[in-house]
């Protein structure tokens, strides 16, 4: 096959997994290089470039603004959902990013965000890297689901970017598309146009980067065994010399983005669409293990109350915030003695951390106090786990 014809697969996968349209989904290399098309088309169409997104993000989310030209600010998110709430919102604003953290959809919030965004004049973004082939819908949830889509309900947003990468829901490791609605041609046609023949005219991948794509999985297991001192020097070693892809690089801490964007390869893309086929059933195992998880915190850990509504959703991970740093670490600490594989994602704010956060724009924790509580406290419990590691875990949540 070629590489169309394994792209078209692609599509149709997602559009599948979406209740889409195929036309409407463009492949990309990584979900990051796709934002950045997005952004840099919305820099052409739009007079001032203020782009409004959380802190409690990963870098590389942030980084797409910045490579366009484009200029962020930061919304404090609502300690209910680690998500913007509507308010933040301001006029000046000319596109909005709607994350849904570890999968997390809070279907009123994100209405209501979404309607604010368009009252005054934002193109709604929607970050759906923790939840591929997920989006936001309009209207209530049926029987309380909040990934359940109605008769009749269109998606929220007006783009939505969906990653395939490392510590992602697929296992696959590269790879990422973008979803445009079909309503943006009546809503804002000139951003609809560019965006489209951007992402449509997208250059091959590089051979070198084919072959740095297929080699990961090896290398990422090798260098895991590696004491770690030797094995961070060899990893630092290896993404200088071009044959290792980091998960995050050194410049893209600093802001910037070393590629340029690209398409997939047949390779990634005919990954990719395999996991997509087993995507019901592994949302199924990870809503299962979510149910569990999000009720057992006892004794001061919080679990935020749109994790607790309704229906367990499919989630990459189940935030649990403790009553201080010391006492997250050491949660974390205990979770990964007994082979849970916890993490304190979103701390430091731009995780896993920028080498000069005034290259970002980001203000003092003083002015997002939601965002920099969350942050300190947060221990981020994996939802990919065995029956025996499950009750490991919880007998560690509720001692």
């Amino acid at each position: 096959m070629s590489l169309e014809d394994d792209l078209d697969s692609l599509r149709l996968a997602l559009a599948a997994a979406s209740d889409t349209r195929a036309q409407d989904w463009y492949p990309v290399y990584k979900a990051r290089y796709g934002m950045q098309v997005v952004f840099r088309a919305l820099g052409t169409t739009a007079g001032r470039g203020q782009v409004l997104t959380q802190a409690l993000t990963c870098c590389t989310a942030v980084d797409p603004i910045l490579a366009a030209g484009l200029a962020p600010s930061y919304g404090d998110i609502d300690g209910a959902s680690l998500s913007l709430p509507p308010e933040v919102v301001e006029a000046g604003h000319d596109a909005v990013v709607m994350q849904h953290t570890f999968g997390l959809i809070d279907r009123e919030r994100s209405a209501a965000l979404a309607a604010r965004a368009r009252r005054l004049g934002a193109v709604v973004v929607e970050d759906s890297a923790h939840c591929v082939g997920r989006l936001a819908v309009q209207g209530p949830a049926p029987s309380g689901d909040q990934a359940e889509r109605g008769p009749g309900q269109e998606p929220l947003a007006d783009v939505s970017i969906h990653s395939f990468g490392v510590q992602k829901i697929l296992p696959t490791h590269f790879g990422g598309a973008v979803w445009i609605s079909p309503g943006l041609v009546r809503t804002r046609p000139d951003f609809d146009r560019r965006v489209r023949q951007a992402l449509g005219s997208l250059p091959a991948l590089s051979a070198r980067l084919d072959w740095a794509s297929r080699g990961y999985r090896t290398q990422a297991r090798i260098l895991a065994r590696l004491p770690h001192r030797f094995g961070s020097s060899l990893r630092t070693g290896a993404a200088r010399a071009g044959v290792l892809e980091p998960p995050v690089s050194a410049l893209e801490q600093r802001g910037g983005l070393p590629l340029a964007p690209m398409l997939p390869s047949s390779w990634v893309a005919r990954r990719a669409t395999a996991a997509l086929s087993g995507l019901p059933a592994l949302y199924e195992r990870l809503a299962a293990t979510a149910e569990v998880l999000r009720r057992g915190p006892r004794g001061g850990l919080v679990v935020p109350a749109s994790v607790l509504d309704g229906p367990a959703q499919p989630l990459m991970r189940v935030p649990v915030l403790a009553d201080g740093p010391d006492r997250a670490d050491a949660l974390i600490a205990r979770l990964r003695s007994a082979g849970v594989y916890a993490e304190p994602w979103g701390r430091p704010l731009l995780y896993p951390g920028v080498a000069d956060p005034r290259s970002y724009r980001l203000p003092a924790t003083a002015s997002l106090p939601v965002t920099a509580e969350v942050s300190a406290t947060i221990v981020a419990v994996p939802t990919d786990l065995g029956p025996d590691q499950v009750e490991r875990c919880l007998q560690i949540l509720r001692s």
